[in-house]
């Protein structure tokens, strides 16, 4: 989706479409963490979490992901 930069005050600013504020349970005046990434830059939700954290939570979440489905399988299954 391209969007274009504009100036704001001291600032530039870009705009989120609502379909996407929607998606991931964002809306104005909540705050994000803008993340330097290898393809650009991220905009995360704050969840309170530090950042570096937050990306090691993600890898290992992927990496681990059949385990950790394999855990939550059987603790369902507990009676």
């Amino acid at each position: 989706m391209l969007q274009t930069l504009f100036t704001v005050g001291d600032g530039t600013a870009v705009i989120i479409l609502a379909d996407l504020l929607k998606r991931y349970g964002l809306k104005a005046g909540d705050l994000v963490n803008l993340l330097s990434t290898e393809a650009g830059i991220a905009i995360v939700p704050e969840t309170g979490l530090d950042p570096s954290f937050e990306n090691a939570l993600r890898t290992i979440s992927r990496e681990r992901h059949e385990l950790f489905q394999r855990l939550t399988d059987f603790d369902t299954q507990k009676p």
